[in-house]
């Protein structure tokens, strides 16, 4: 009977333990990237072959327009799990984990687009796509100074990933508790919210203010969904990180509505849109997902990236030359779709952890050099977790006959030292 009771409550356990991987991967998040990138794909397509001239008529119905903000989705994302994951790691291992996710796809992603350009494109639309913007996409940094930089137009939103990365690399280095990023993200929208009001550009790059609401309200669901004592003052420091978000939203649309973009939006549709991204991330958090679609849902979870990277002009010259022999718009989209959505899988699965594997043990190598020169408080700050800059300290034995108390192992150990 004991040993009925026993598996039974290991068998328990183990239905619990299953609602988070054994890797600390959110699958349902990663099915809800697959959904928002082929939302993101089908929008530029469907839209942009009109806008393009490549078919005539009507782009489509108004709610077309809003898949555009599907782009936010993913800023709220990156806020979400940048945030669980960034107190677990040395500011060099998160730096080191960054670049060699961001680079390898880069590096494909923008060949092929320049590729495609020289030899099949009979017109760039207005597309970057030339040598030096090449150059500059591949070796990154220019991104993070411009959102002009990149060779095709949905690099813009690199640039910000990319600030958003350094402000999450900063907090890493000078803050060490849950309490401090709650309080700098609250800091964070109030400075944002000043430079959207007085429009200020040079405050607006520095606060990242374009993109810095969605990720806050990623950082809030974090504290949300993770970290239960926060919660009632994450719920706070939501309501300015929606505002920030919509405030941001409205001046994009207008920007480009002055720039000759028929779409018009309005405050009431701002509001639904945050309030939408929030909830539907929110509970995505908890949606269980079929143990058996863990490494597919894993795999389409990373070919977002190189299918957002590849998608745009390379998918436009597919369609211009469907329509040119004579295919209807939805079959000249849907060729474009059968087309990129493998390369971009194909990049995920071989060629991103082909370069990844030798550009992270050159960065590797690279650090390990430098380590032994640094002083030690900057080593401190620059090569330990946060989890382990505060140990936990043993209490105090109440008797002299109570067993000491060993020191809590701090989580995910760092594997630079």
């Amino acid at each position: 009977m004991e040993n009925q009771s026993e598996s039974l409550m290991a068998s328990g356990t183990a239905k619990k333990a299953r609602k988070v991987p054994a890797d600390n991967r959110m699958h349902g998040l990663d099915f809800l990237r697959i959904i928002f990138a082929l939302l993101i794909v089908f929008g530029h397509y469907r839209v942009g072959a009109v806008d393009n001239g490549v078919f005539e008529g009507d782009p489509g119905p108004r709610i077309y327009n809003f898949i555009r903000f599907a782009v936010e989705m993913f800023f709220v994302l990156s806020g979400l799990l940048i945030a669980k994951s960034v107190k677990d790691r040395s500011y060099v291992n998160y730096m080191i984990a960054r670049i060699v996710r961001i680079t390898p796809a880069l590096l494909f992603c923008a060949t092929i687009t320049f590729a495609v350009a020289v030899i099949l494109a009979d017109t760039k639309w207005g597309v970057r796509a030339d040598w030096q913007h090449w150059l500059a996409s591949v070796t990154v940094l220019p991104l993070l100074i411009n959102d002009t930089w990149g060779i095709d137009w949905p690099y813009w939103s690199l640039t910000y990933e990319f600030r958003f990365y350094f402000l999450a690399g900063f907090y890493m280095i000078f803050f060490k508790s849950e309490r401090a990023l709650l309080i700098a993200t609250a800091v964070w929208m109030a400075a944002s919210f000043f430079a959207l009001v007085i429009d200020n550009v040079a405050l607006q790059t520095l606060t990242v203010s374009r993109a810095s609401g969605c990720f806050a309200m990623g950082i809030m669901l974090h504290f949300i969904t993770s970290v239960p004592r926060y919660r009632m003052q994450a719920l706070i420091v939501m309501i300015p990180s929606l505002i920030v978000a919509q405030m941001s939203m409205m001046r994009e649309a207008g920007i480009r509505h002055i720039n000759g973009d028929d779409f018009i939006l309005y405050w009431p549709e701002a509001v639904g849109a945050t309030l939408f991204m929030v909830i539907v991330i929110g509970a995505f958090v908890y949606v269980p997902m079929p143990k058996r679609a863990d490494k597919a849902l894993q795999l389409g979870g990373m070919m977002t990236y190189p299918l957002y990277l590849l998608h745009m002009f390379v998918g436009w010259v597919i369609i211009a030359k469907c329509a040119a022999h004579g295919m209807r718009i939805d079959l000249a989209i849907l060729t474009a779709m059968i087309v990129i959505v493998p390369v971009a899988v194909a990049i995920s699965a071989w060629g991103e952890p082909f370069v990844g594997k030798y550009l992270k043990a050159a960065l590797k190598s690279s650090t390990n050099a430098i380590e032994p020169h640094l002083p030690k408080a900057l080593w401190k700050l620059l090569y330990t977790p946060q989890a382990k800059r505060r140990m936990v300290q043993p209490a105090a034995a109440s008797t002299a006959d109570a067993q000491p108390v060993l020191p809590v192992q701090a989580l995910a150990p760092d594997a630079s030292r």
